[in-house]
């Protein structure tokens, strides 16, 4: 199963050939298992550097998730805003419009993904 890490620290890392980006980062599981051969993995963990993120259903025990089809609205759209991967992003749309067809979620990817295809405007000097 893939995974949802949220890296705390405001560079970028990594664990062996993997790039961690601040924020939200999604990995599947291939890249999960090779970063957890690392003892930088553990350590990452246990200083608070980096964080798994859990699905937040209700009634249901938080379990480590990818899918944020399977969080509430809420929780969703507060990991989709700490995204900074394009990739993820449209992973995310993705599994949201085939799962929940949430309009406010969907919206809020939209919106992230934009910001990385909008180019800055210039000064006219």
């Amino acid at each position: 199963m893939a995974l949802l890490l949220k890296r705390k620290a405001a560079n970028v890392s990594g664990i062996g050939n993997i790039r961690i980006l601040p924020g939200i980062n999604r990995f599947e599981d291939e890249q999960v298992e090779e970063m957890k051969k690392n003892p930088a993995w553990e350590e990452m963990l246990k200083c608070g550097i980096h964080e798994i993120v859990t699905g937040k259903s209700e009634g249901a025990p938080a379990e480590p998730t990818a899918n944020i089809s399977e969080m509430n609205a809420a929780e969703a759209i507060k990991i989709v805003k700490n995204t900074f991967d394009r990739n993820a992003l449209q992973v995310m749309l993705e599994e949201e419009d085939a799962e929940k067809k949430r309009v406010a979620v969907l919206k809020a990817i939209d919106r992230q993904i934009e910001e990385f295809t909008t180019e800055p405007e210039e000064d006219e000097d």
